[in-house]
């Protein structure tokens, strides 16, 4: 795990070396342990490394192979073991036990075929300086980060923006529609993209391809991968019956978990009480009783779901305390300055808080449940999305199916459920309806999971440790796209399988609560001189005369009736103030 960099002048001319040293230099946090620089006249890389597989001596980056080819690279293949034992049956030798070097020699050795057989996350940049030609990809999801940007006649890589700072063409230019999507839904970092108008994020499930010219120019294409997307083909799924699809999940979620907890070092999970990060633990402590994991959660929350877990398995629990006001503000300003950007919502400041005390406790990797949500319908919407699909496909004895017993088995869902139908007229609803299916693409690919997975990397590297996800192994993703709905949302309850599989593991109070789990979503209870400071930056921005609609222009009823819309302003005004942004 760590951060990379790459500096191509796109004329041929040489780098500036100042300007790739700066830019490793901006993202030292993302690895204490080890870095690296190479510069082939026009084409420099860079690595900061954080140790978590092989040996200290291993896997130091750049990696070069005969001076031809050369190769830095972001995050951890799970299954490297095994790709190396395919590498060593063609009698290809592999000298270490370094994850990084297994992904370096598989490229040389088989080029941009078959990486549907790497198991894990990733970005890399490879470069082979004797067909001048370089290779950029992010993995099928995005899970680990790389942006690039044009500036002042280069071409720049890096795992974090603000290693594009420091360049004299850079500007904090900002894409006011992004802008709009923020304050409007909460949404960030939609298909990846920051809010800097100069940067963007390597496209995931494909590779950038830079060539040169007879000029000494640099080309460049986007290949494509088939097998980057899983269709939506159910025909090897749907023949499961429900039993054994929870059979066949069980066994490829608890491969996933066996595989992501490998590495040096301690390791620790992030508990809600909710069952996704309570599924994961239970998983590990089943398979592996003889080891102690550290547990963090908080104290004020979830105390009745983390006590059944403390009853169930032995584990080294932690409680951390909600912060205090000013706290709460310090460590939002710092995550605003580590991301680059505002935060939906306060939660962002408790994720954050759970990595800065695991790192206390010496903790180098962490699990959570990031991705079961998006995979197995689980947020409250995917429910509006489901009934429409019934409707439209006149599917109506299987609608009144549902909503009978979703409103016996989910009284939070009444209103939802009574709203829909009120609004089912004709042609409105063919109008405004989002198929369940393009729902989830869009929350897997587009809006939720992009921010939640940058969240979950930048909290975790600004405190030395990797952040893991399970349920986003690429064999539960395949799994999951191809199952039936039925399977996930069956009468209000979601995640249906995902339940099933956790029946022989977790306690009742887990498995049968269906209300959404997190970390908490609100701020501390400010005093009246640090409500004052609030209002004061909202009354500045409604103040501005070219802002968006606003449901009130009166600061303290922002604040009392539409706080998730008061937070976002509030951190919109303080990420302007950090990067002294003039908003348009």
């Amino acid at each position: 795990m760590c951060g990379i960099t790459g500096l191509i002048h796109l004329s041929g001319q040489s780098i500036d070396p100042s300007l790739l040293l700066a830019m490793n230099l901006a993202i030292k946090h993302r690895g204490s342990d080890d870095e690296g620089v190479f510069i082939d006249r026009d084409i420099g890389l860079s690595n900061r490394r954080l140790h978590i597989i092989g040996e200290k001596n291993e896997g130091h980056q750049p990696m070069h192979f005969k001076e031809r080819y050369h190769f830095v690279f972001n995050g951890t293949l799970y299954n490297y073991k095994a790709l190396a034992e395919k590498l060593k049956a063609k009698n290809i030798p592999v000298h270490t036990s370094s994850d990084t070097e297994i992904a370096f020699i598989w490229l040389i050795q088989f080029g941009l075929n078959n990486l549907f057989e790497w198991e894990g996350m990733y970005s890399f940049i490879f470069y082979d300086s004797q067909e001048k030609t370089v290779w950029i990809r992010r993995d099928a999801l995005g899970i680990k980060p790389l942006y690039f940007a044009y500036l002042n006649g280069y071409l720049a890589f890096s795992s974090e923006t603000k290693s594009f700072f420091h360049f004299p063409d850079w500007s904090y230019e900002v894409d006011n529609e992004k802008i709009f999507l923020f304050l409007t839904r909460g949404e960030r970092e939609i298909k990846g993209d920051p809010f800097w108008k100069k940067a963007k994020a390597v496209p995931t499930g494909c590779t950038i391809q830079l060539n040169y010219s007879l000029g000494r120019r640099f080309h460049w294409k986007i290949l494509k991968d088939a097998d980057s997307k899983p269709t939506e083909s159910r025909s090897k799924n749907e023949a499961l019956s429900f039993k054994e699809a929870t059979l066949q999940g069980k066994f490829i979620l608890e491969k996933a978990v066996l595989s992501h907890v490998q590495g040096n070092g301690p390791l620790g999970f992030s508990l809600s009480g909710g069952l996704d990060s309570s599924l994961i633990f239970s998983l590990y402590k089943y398979f592996q009783p003889q080891f102690i994991p550290l547990a963090i959660s908080y104290a004020e929350m979830e105390k009745k779901e983390i006590t059944a877990l403390k009853n169930h398995f032995t584990a080294d629990y932690y409680t951390i305390p909600v912060p205090s006001w000013e706290v709460f503000q310090q460590t939002h300003e710092k995550i605003i300055s580590i991301s680059e950007g505002p935060s939906p919502g306060p939660n962002a400041i408790y994720h954050f808080n759970i990595y800065t005390f695991a790192k206390e406790l010496g903790i180098k990797i962490m699990l959570s449940g990031q991705g079961a949500d998006e995979l197995f319908l689980g947020y409250p919407g995917f429910l509006t999305s489901y009934w429409k699909d019934l409707y439209i496909n006149k599917k109506y004895v299987k609608l009144l199916f549902e909503a009978i017993h979703t409103s016996l088995n989910r009284k939070d869902l009444y209103k939802p459920l009574l709203l829909f139908f009120k609004n089912k007229k004709p042609g409105r609803i063919h109008k405004e309806n989002i198929s369940l299916s393009d729902h989830r693409d869009n929350t897997l690919f587009n809006s939720n999971l992009p921010y939640l997975l940058h969240a979950e990397d930048r909290h975790s590297l600004a405190n030395n440790i990797e952040a893991r996800v399970p349920f986003l192994d690429s064999q539960i993703l395949a799994f999951a796209r191809k199952l039936p709905t039925s399977y996930s949302i069956n009468q209000g309850k979601q995640k249906w399988i995902l339940r099933a599989i956790a029946e022989d593991f977790l306690p009742e109070s887990i498995l049968n609560n269906y209300a959404k789990k997190g970390f908490p979503a609100k701020m501390p209870e400010p005093n009246q001189r640090e409500k004052t400071a609030f209002l004061s930056d909202l009354k500045e921005f409604i103040s501005q005369e070219n802002h968006f609609f606003l449901p009130t222009r009166e600061p303290i009823q922002l604040f009392h009736q539409y706080p998730a819309l008061a937070w976002r302003i509030y951190s919109l005004q303080k990420w302007l103030k950090i990067y002294n942004i003039q908003a348009t």
